[in-house]
């Protein structure tokens, strides 16, 4: 989330118009992220998310809302969108596509406890499975196809060490991901900024927009990097094995997957370091825009090659 596009009291009216909610009685812009305008909105009798969709085509869209309808309507605490009064959940708003969302209770847990991490791995087995029947597909937008152009990109701009690891990883995760894989609905973008906790429990998952068809120990793969490793900078055993643990309780995981694991997370430490390395090569502006560190993700790939052992000794035993 960030702020690009602010706008003015008549276009906001005329945006509004189309919801039972009446006019708006308080607007503020939400700084964390990086794609799109976000807003805290509040109206007489309600209070919302406004999101501005800043680069995403509209007819792109409507998947992503009808998943997080569908998502909330089977018992995912998750951002749900409110319902125009032509029955669609997508309007204009300063010539770009824009939606409204409940919005939800609770905060982000920057250093994750044991507990919160337990709790997360279940409610991403509880994602997986509510979606998994999900009618439409989404292609990965930043699948090997991507993660090869960008790659291409910003690897010239590296420093020599830099570029041979970004080539060493890109080959390595080439046939990521291999078919077969249990796979369905995955979120692809689970950090702890996007899920509210009250104390210990999740009440919120935010941001579906790079949601998509893919296989499911991805997302575990994201989840344990963003958990389990970036609040020290180094794996912390305990809370990546009690994500995992909490995860297969609710869906076993197979043996399959298990031996998948090391290039999922390459693939996934991969995907985000070519993300902010693109994006600090080529800011963007925004009221509230901010840049995030490529390098950190750089670390992952590291603690990765040097410490694979402790990164497979926290699947869980069958």
């Amino acid at each position: 989330m960030a702020v690009y596009t602010s706008p003015d009291p008549a276009a906001l009216a005329a945006f509004l118009a189309d919801y039972p909610y009446g006019p708006c009685t308080g607007l503020e812009g939400i700084r964390d992220g990086i794609e799109n305008s976000n807003f805290f909105l509040d109206t007489a009798h309600a209070s919302h998310v406004l999101t501005i969709f800043e680069s995403s085509p509209a007819a792109t869209l409507p998947w992503f809302l009808e998943l997080m309808d569908v998502l909330a309507a089977r018992g995912i605490p998750c951002t749900h969108p409110r319902q125009r009064g032509d029955g669609g959940f997508l309007g204009d708003l300063c010539g770009k596509p824009a939606a409204l969302f409940a919005r939800l209770s609770g905060t982000s847990l920057l250093q994750p406890t044991l507990l919160a991490c337990a709790a997360l791995g279940d409610l991403l087995a509880r994602l997986h499975l509510a979606g998994q029947d999900f009618p439409a597909t989404q292609a990965n937008a930043r699948g090997p196809d991507w993660r090869t152009r960008t790659a291409a990109g910003v690897a010239p701009q590296l420093p020599p060490a830099a570029a041979r690891r970004l080539r060493v990883t890109l080959a390595e995760t080439t046939g990521f991901p291999p078919p077969g894989l249990p796979s369905g609905v995955i979120h692809a973008d689970l950090f702890r900024d996007n899920v509210l906790f009250d104390a210990d429990q999740p009440v919120g998952v935010l941001d579906f927009y790079f949601a998509c068809q893919g296989p499911w120990v991805y997302d575990l793969a994201i989840a344990v990097i963003d958990w389990c490793f970036m609040p020290t900078h180094r794996l912390m055993t305990p809370a990546a094995g009690a994500l995992l643990a909490a995860y297969h309780r609710r869906r076993p995981l197979l043996e399959a997957e298990r031996a998948v694991w090391l290039t999922a997370l390459r693939a996934a430490a991969l995907r985000f370091w070519l993300s902010r390395l693109k994006d600090s090569l080529a800011p963007r502006s925004g009221a509230l825009a901010w840049q995030k560190d490529p390098a950190e993700f750089e670390g992952v790939l590291r603690s990765i090659e040097r410490a694979a052992a402790a990164w497979l000794a926290v699947w869980p035993d069958r």
